[in-house]
C-alpha cells in the first residue's frame, strides 16, 4: 500500500537515466557473473592489464577456464589465435579509445565477445555484443552497473540497499576526501564481495538527476585542455574518445611514479589503475597517470592541474 503523508524523503528526480534499455546491477562484476551463468562458455580470455578483482571473481564463482592475452602500447588487444564459439574474449575499452569499427574487427577472431565499457559510459552498445557499463566510476552514486545483452528480461534479483554505502559520498561533500577515504575503501571492499543484486533504487533515482549533456561537454572540454598541455610529451598518443573517462598521460615508469607521489603535496590524487597485475600490466599501470577530467572541474581547474604537473616535471 502506498504511503501518504509523514516526513519527506530524498527528492524523487524526474529526469531519465542515460542507459534506459539495459539490465541494471549493483556492480559491473556481478553483471558479468550473471551473464556468464546465462552463456555456455568453457573458457574466457582476459587482458593482462585489468583489475585483478574481475578475474578473481570469475575464478572463485564460476567453473570457467581462464587465460590471458597482452595489449600493445596503444592499449589494443594483441591476439594471435582464433577463438572457438565456446570461448569468449573479454575486451576492455581503455579510456574510451576503441572505435566501434575496431571492436567489430575483433569479432573475426572471437565470435563470442564481452565488451567492458566501464571507462566508456557514453559509448553506445553495439548490436550483438554483450556490453558492461559502470555508474560509480562516472558519478557520485553508491552502486550501479548496466548490461546490454540479448537476455532482455529483467534479472530475477532483489535491489541492493544503498544506505550503508552513502556515508563517504555525503562525507566528502562536507569534509573533503581525506576525512572519508578510509570509509570509501571499506565500501569498495564491501562491493567486491557483494552478492549479485539489482541496482539500488537510490542510485536509479540519483542517475535521473544527472545532466548528461553537461557532463559530456564538461569532460570533453577538460580533456582538450590537458591534451593541449601534454600532447607533445604523452607517450600514449591521443585516440578516439567520445566522452573521456580520464586523460591518460603516459610517462616513463619511474618518472610517472615520482610525479604521482609529488602531486600529493598539492592535494592532487592520481590513482594507479590497477594493482596486483602481471609484469606487463604493472608496467602499463605504473607509467600511466589517469588525470581527472570529470564534471566536477572547470577549465581553471584543468589549467591549475597542468601548471602543478609541469612544475613537478621541471622539478624532476
Amino acid at each position: 500500500m502506498r504511503e501518504i503523508g509523514g516526513y519527506l524523503e530524498l527528492e524523487h528526480f524526474t529526469g531519465a537515466e542515460y542507459h534506459q534499455n539495459a539490465l541494471r546491477f549493483n556492480t559491473a562484476t556481478n553483471a558479468l557473473l550473471w551473464l556468464l551463468k546465462k552463456r555456455d562458455y568453457r573458457k574466457i580470455y582476459f587482458p593482462e592489464f585489468l583489475c585483478a578483482s574481475v578475474f578473481d571473481a570469475v575464478k572463485e564463482r564460476t567453473d570457467l577456464e581462464i587465460a590471458f592475452y597482452t595489449v600493445d602500447d596503444s592499449l589494443s588487444p594483441v591476439l594471435k589465435m582464433v577463438l572457438p564459439e565456446d570461448e569468449v574474449l573479454y575486451v576492455v575499452n581503455y579510456y574510451d579509445r576503441m572505435e566501434p569499427d575496431f571492436i567489430r574487427q575483433l569479432q573475426s577472431r572471437a565470435a563470442s565477445l564481452i565488451l567492458d565499457n566501464v571507462q566508456a559510459f557514453f559509448q553506445p552498445p553495439l548490436a550483438g555484443v554483450d556490453t558492461l557499463y559502470s555508474c560509480r566510476k562516472w558519478f557520485g552514486v553508491p552502486d550501479g552497473a548496466y548490461l546490454y545483452t540479448e537476455f532482455s528480461q529483467e534479472c530475477a534479483l532483489s535491489s541492493m540497499s544503498a544506505r550503508p554505502l552513502m556515508e563517504h559520498l555525503v562525507g566528502r561533500c562536507e569534509d573533503g576526501a581525506n576525512a572519508w577515504y578510509g570509509t570509501f575503501r571499506q565500501n569498495e571492499e564491501y562491493l567486491l564481495h557483494a552478492p549479485e543484486a539489482r541496482m539500488s533504487l537510490l542510485t536509479r533515482n540519483l542517475l535521473c538527476a544527472v545532466d548528461y549533456e553537461r557532463v559530456s561537454a564538461r569532460r570533453q572540454a577538460n580533456f582538450r585542455v590537458l591534451d593541449e598541455a601534454f600532447e607533445k610529451i604523452n607517450l600514449l598518443k591521443s585516440a578516439f574518445a567520445d566522452v573521456p573517462f580520464m586523460y591518460p598521460l603516459r610517462l616513463r615508469e619511474e618518472q610517472a611514479q615520482q610525479v604521482r607521489s609529488k602531486l600529493l603535496d598539492s592535494k592532487i590524487y592520481i590513482p594507479v589503475l590497477w594493482s596486483n597485475l602481471s609484469r606487463r600490466g604493472a608496467q602499463l599501470s605504473r607509467s600511466i597517470l589517469p588525470l581527472p577530467v570529470d564534471q566536477r572541474y572547470m577549465e581553471s581547474d584543468m589549467l591549475y592541474l597542468a601548471e602543478r604537473l609541469k612544475e613537478v616535471l621541471s622539478w624532476k
